[in-house]
C-alpha cells in the first residue's frame, strides 16, 4: 500500500474483485443518481397505492406504466440535454416497465400463494389424514 497525505491507495492487483471494483468506480457512472433513486421510490409507492385501491385492473402493467409515464412527463425529472419529448417518453416507458413488472409479479405470486392455502381448506378433505398433516 502506498500512503499519501490525502488518501490511501492500493496497488492494482490481478484479482477479479480488484478489476470489478476498479470498473465500477471508474468515473462514478455505475452508481445510480439520487434523482433516479427518488423516482424509483416514487414508482414503488405508486404501485403500492394502485394495488391497494384498485383490486381488479384489466391490464395492470399497461395501465400502470401509462399512468406513471404521464405523471413523470409532467415533472422535471430525469431530463437529458436532448430536449426531444419522444426520446424522454420512450426512456420513461422503459424505466417504468422494467421496474413495475417485477413488483406486479411479486404481488400476484403472494396473492396466488395465499389463495392456494385457503383453497385447500375450503372443501372437506377426502381423508382425515390430510387434515392432521
Amino acid at each position: 500500500r502506498h500512503l499519501n497525505k490525502r488518501h490511501i491507495t492500493k496497488k492494482k492487483g490481478n484479482a477479479p474483485v480488484d478489476g470489478l471494483i476498479a470498473y465500477q468506480d471508474r468515473g462514478g457512472l455505475k452508481y445510480p443518481t439520487r434523482e433516479l433513486i427518488d423516482v424509483l421510490l416514487s414508482l414503488k409507492r405508486f404501485v403500492d397505492i394502485v394495488l391497494y385501491y384498485r383490486k381488479a385492473i384489466e391490464k395492470p402493467l399497461e395501465s400502470s406504466v401509462e399512468r406513471a409515464v404521464g405523471i413523470l412527463m409532467d415533472t422535471p425529472v430525469l431530463q437529458c440535454q436532448n430536449k426531444d419529448a419522444d426520446h424522454r417518453k420512450q426512456f420513461l416507458e422503459l424505466l417504468c416497465r422494467k421496474f413495475i413488472k417485477p413488483l406486479l409479479t411479486n404481488h400476484a405470486m403472494n396473492i396466488t400463494d395465499k389463495n392456494s392455502v385457503m383453497k385447500m381448506y375450503a372443501k372437506k378433505p377426502l381423508s382425515r389424514k390430510v387434515l392432521k398433516l
